[in-house]
């Protein structure tokens, strides 16, 4: 799986000013080459808030124990293919590594983040996020709570909050209590929110509160780690090829009446209409043997579950395609 995360993150994206552009979906990124320094697109910070920033922090890229105290953001090896109570010899021969984060009583607790940026999310849409957020010092008492949000522009002033699942997000605690999770898989859907961005885009791992000391426990500082951080997005579909006869084609929507194409050119050529998931499976066809002015066709939609659909109409002059959203 990891060599597969980082052939995936090397073909989908390139940088500028650390930041990351991109092209194909999914980005991916296994951190089994920070030795070398953080990924592009990645940074780590302190002192971030709902309404700020944070500042950057220094990361240290030499192999780093999971029982380490010293507050910092560290190289640490990744619970994938480990217990949690694996040797630091054990840990040092991993190839597998995680970006790590030690909070202390004066560092990063609160604001420690874990930080990605977007030189833009122009023509992308319906992002999605999944990683991987890990407990690796099983001697923590502390426990850490964690969320997810982002910001728009170079030097953001608000970050808006998203739904993680699960919900809540923890690291931390007593490895013989219900709290404890060693590697924990979430996902976070922006729905619209990162849609067509033609700023920087600010993604954020990050602690909102102070290390959390459970009654009875101590607030012992936490190693946490993220980890198989995936990035996926849709493409907007773009009108091409389109002949004068498919020019001005109006496609309309809807869940309960069907899709209603208005053609506002005749053509005497025989045209296809698709309708088709975005695997491009196709789910309904027609084919018209000519199209009048003004002529309407339907497509029935109301066994579609909601969802992404692209229509295709070609015939011999061109191609009209359109995303729809049921």
């Amino acid at each position: 799986m990891k060599p597969f995360f980082l052939l995936a993150f090397m073909a989908c994206a390139f940088h500028s000013n650390g930041q990351i552009s991109l092209t194909t979906s999914p980005l991916s990124e296994n951190f089994d080459g920070i030795a070398g320094g953080l990924p592009t697109g990645f940074f780590v910070q302190t002192g971030s808030g709902v309404n700020a920033p944070g500042t950057a922090a220094s990361f240290t890229n030499s192999k780093t124990s999971w029982t380490l105290k010293t507050g910092g953001f560290y190289n640490c090896a990744s619970a994938t293919g480990l217990t949690n109570t694996a040797t630091g010899t054990q840990q040092d021969n991993s190839t597998n590594r995680a970006l790590s984060v030690r909070q202390a009583t004066s560092f990063g607790s609160p604001g420690a983040a874990f930080v990605f940026k977007i030189t833009n999310t122009t023509g992308k849409t319906n992002f999605r996020l999944n990683f991987r957020m890990m407990s690796l010092d099983l001697s923590s008492e502390g426990v850490s709570a964690w969320g997810v949000d982002y910001g728009i522009g170079a030097n953001p002033s608000s970050f808006t909050s998203v739904t993680t699942s699960p919900t809540p997000v923890r690291t931390g605690a007593k490895s013989t209590t219900a709290n404890y999770r060693f590697s924990t898989d979430v996902s976070v859907n922006f729905g619209t929110g990162l849609d067509n961005k033609s700023d920087i885009v600010w993604i954020r791992v990050w602690a909102p509160s102070a290390v959390i000391a459970i009654p009875t426990w101590n607030a012992d500082p936490t190693m946490s780690a993220i980890d198989d951080w995936q990035l996926s997005w849709d493409t907007q579909t773009s009108v091409s090829n389109i002949s004068k006869e498919l020019n001005n084609t109006k496609v309309v929507a809807g869940q309960s009446n069907g899709i209603q194409i208005q053609f506002n050119n005749a053509s005497t050529l025989k045209t296809s209409i698709r309708l088709t998931d975005l695997y491009g499976r196709i789910l309904q066809e027609k084919q018209i043997a000519r199209i009048l002015q003004g002529q309407t066709e339907t497509l029935q939609t109301g066994v579609l579950p909601k969802g992404v659909y692209l229509i295709n109409i070609q015939n011999k002059s061109g191609i009209f395609t359109q995303k729809i959203v049921l």
